[in-house]
């Protein structure tokens, strides 16, 4: 008779196939918010569906509308007929756009926030706690559903958004890339992330789930103005003069006009109002000889997105930092 040795260890179980390979605690919040996911998977599928079938739509129309202008020659209206374009598909893609600008607001409103601050109102988050899950792992599990549903969506969305818009910008008013520019690009995607973070920052900190959705759309609102207003500065603008306010091209972006005086001076158009009763006046003391406009071109769209993208991104990741830094001293 052979004898078996034993070495104390417990038998490795064969792994189960059919096991799904999310489990644990990303499990569970999968599980908590399948609604939600499918609501969410169905928006999104119409969304590209949409994109998709209005980029088609748009270039189809400016090619048959160029071909009739080429076999019809000085006979017809070639400016009138390409603006139908907006017409036909300029509010809708006004709509997506819209829409897709507001979806990094949603999560942060919707998904980041009340993920964790319902919990922590609950107290349901004692729980899971107790079930050899720490803090740090069900906050980061908590946190990585809005993140990865906000970077993956977001990104596809807003690609197609650009990708629909980018042949007909010139054809739709009000939708220069400067008027659209937080729809366009990557500006999305880190606006997403953005929205994660305070949300996520404003639910454990606040621990109630309205109140952390009031406080996340003020201060998210405050953060996309502050980005707004600091845009301008963010890449070298250009400035053109003239004897009066010089006109621009239609994709340029003029952000500031003033008026030049006699010893090449700038002053803010501010400084003498159009409309001011006094306004010769003003100009005669400051000697004024002309007019002034700083833009920025067509051509620095991409390097505006990618610099406002960075420091939008930074100030996700120093708001996940400060939450991961208060939720491992114990503040919770």
């Amino acid at each position: 008779m052979t004898a078996t040795a034993t070495t104390g260890r417990t038998p490795r179980t064969a792994s189960d196939p059919h096991r799904s390979p999310v489990h644990g605690v990303t499990w569970l919040v999968l599980r908590q918010h399948r609604l939600t996911l499918w609501i969410s998977a169905v928006v999104f599928l119409a969304l590209v569906i949409e994109l998709v079938w209005l980029r088609t739509a748009m270039t189809d129309y400016i090619r048959t509308t160029l071909r009739h202008c080429a076999d019809a020659g000085a006979h017809t209206d070639c400016a009138t007929e390409a603006m139908g374009v907006e017409t036909d598909y300029g509010e809708l893609l006004r709509a997506t756009g819209l829409f897709v600008g507001l979806l990094p607001l949603l999560f942060g409103l919707f998904v980041a926030g009340p993920v964790i601050a319902r919990e922590l109102e609950s107290g349901t988050y004692q729980l899971a706690w107790t079930q050899s899950v720490t803090p740090m792992r069900w906050f980061a599990a908590k946190l990585a559903l809005p993140a990865v549903l906000a970077v993956s969506g977001l990104t596809a969305l807003s690609a197609l958004h650009t990708w629909a818009w980018w042949p007909v910008q010139d054809l739709l008013p009000g939708q220069s890339w400067y008027q659209g520019f937080d729809k366009l690009g990557v500006a999305p995607v880190a606006y997403a992330l953005l929205g994660v973070a305070v949300g996520a920052t404003a639910g454990l900190l606040i621990k109630r789930t309205l109140v952390s959705m009031a406080v996340t759309l003020v201060v998210f609102e405050v953060l996309t103005w502050a980005f707004a207003a600091l845009r301008p500065y963010l890449a070298g603008s250009r400035t053109k003069v003239g004897k009066d306010f010089p006109t621009l091209n239609s994709m340029d972006w003029g952000w500031r006009q003033g008026y030049v005086t006699a010893t090449g001076g700038h002053l803010p158009e501010e400084a003498c109002p159009v409309r001011s009763t006094v306004q010769q006046e003003c100009l005669t003391d400051h000697h004024v000889v002309g007019g002034f406009s700083d833009y920025h071109p067509a051509s620095q769209f991409w390097t505006l997105q990618w610099t406002q993208a960075a420091l939008v991104v930074v100030l996700a990741a120093a708001l996940v930092w400060f939450t991961v830094g208060w939720m491992r001293r114990g503040n919770r």
